[in-house]
């Protein structure tokens, strides 16, 4: 556009997109109000991050999410977290979602031998695509709540010690 003069440009946008409906149930099938859902859009072109909290039916409406790439994650009280990917080409109206109960994993980073407790020691637990931290306390211990069962991966780093690696399996106690 020239100096001085005006122009008008037209911009079209496209229509909204249906909105996504999705259930949170726990490891019964009953509603959780209450859940946490996040979703976040896997398509760099149609930006979408947002989180809601389900209802008394364990429902939550994500407007404008149908047609995209989509990561869902559900997570309440005292249940592991819970995450799906949704392609753009998934017909569904609705997704369901059912979270199990969590377990509670501590632990203990020791030195000399296990003799002694290291303070400040990062812990990472990795399962299923997922990561929780937590920071050993004075005596080297740890907790982290509501993991899911089955195969985990932990992570132990701290400036003054060798980092280590270890597989476990969280059960039922």
């Amino acid at each position: 556009v020239e100096e001085g003069k005006r122009e008008n440009l037209e911009i079209t946008l496209p229509a909204l997109r249906d909105p996504l409906e999705v259930t949170v149930l726990d490891d019964e099938g009953h509603a959780l109000e209450l859940a946490e859902v996040s979703v976040l859009s896997l398509d760099p072109t149609s930006p979408l991050r947002t989180t809601a909290f389900s209802d008394s039916r364990g429902k939550v409406e994500i407007g404008d999410a149908r047609g995209l790439s989509l990561q869902l994650s559900a997570q309440a009280p005292g249940f592991a977290r819970q995450a799906v990917t949704v392609s753009a080409n998934d017909t569904r109206t609705a997704i369901e979602l059912k979270l199990v109960r969590g377990a509670l994993v501590t632990g203990r980073v020791t030195a000399l031998r296990g003799r002694r407790g290291v303070q400040g020691a990062l812990v990472s637990l990795s399962f299923q695509g997922l990561h929780k931290t937590a920071t050993t306390n004075q005596d080297g211990e740890y907790r982290m709540a509501d993991v899911p069962l089955g195969p985990v991966k932990l992570h132990v780093s701290h400036p003054d010690y060798a980092e280590a690696d270890a597989s476990a399996m969280v059960e039922n106690p």
